[in-house]
């Protein structure tokens, strides 16, 4: 129920254009495989469906906000962080792991806060959209891989250096690839 809400008001935001309708296409189409069981691994395209959600979001928040103006983008940045928070709580409960209620609502809150910490930070550096954007989708992805192996009682000291080192790679490849404004 979530994901489908979440699309809803993406879709709300969007402007209407092929390549959005065409994303809204894909991601109705998972959602819908997710429900009537067409998938086999339902939690992997749950993952996905989160990802294409988050990433979504994330293109056109950053899009539409290329620099700070005020209490807009901070009331609007703070949305990113509930989306997260809303995506992978709903995420974990579909898995059934729930692990704990308050530990999951402190864990994915602490997350969500520094998600939104994030987005504030990526509007100050003077960075393309596409790589504000790429680089809150790496750590979204990151917090969801931790999330997703710390409530499954797998999450391992390699496990977090080596996610961590993929993720220092890839940002530092972001910010040196990326077209900077100044």
């Amino acid at each position: 129920m979530a994901p489908f809400m979440a699309l809803v008001v993406i879709a709300a935001f969007a402007e209407p254009t092929v390549g959005m309708a065409l994303f809204f296409a894909i991601a109705f189409f998972v959602i819908a495989g997710i429900k009537d069981l067409w998938f086999i691994n339902r939690a992997a395209a749950y993952k996905v469906l989160i990802f294409l959600l988050f990433f979504l979001s994330s293109l056109l928040f950053f899009r539409a906000h290329r620099e700070w103006h005020g209490l807009q983008v901070f009331a609007s940045a703070l949305s990113l962080g509930v989306l997260f928070f809303v995506l992978v709580k709903s995420f974990l409960s579909y898995g059934g792991g729930d692990g704990g209620r308050r530990r999951v609502v402190l864990t994915l809150g602490v997350m969500s806060l520094m998600l939104w910490q994030l987005v504030i930070v990526l509007l100050f550096l003077p960075l393309s959209f596409l790589s504000q954007t790429a680089l809150l989708f790496l750590t979204s992805a990151v917090f969801v891989e931790y999330a997703e192996a710390y409530f499954g009682d797998r999450l391992s000291r390699e496990k977090i250096l080596s996610q961590t080192v993929i993720f220092a790679i890839l940002a530092l490849l972001i910010f040196l690839t990326g077209e900077w404004r100044l």
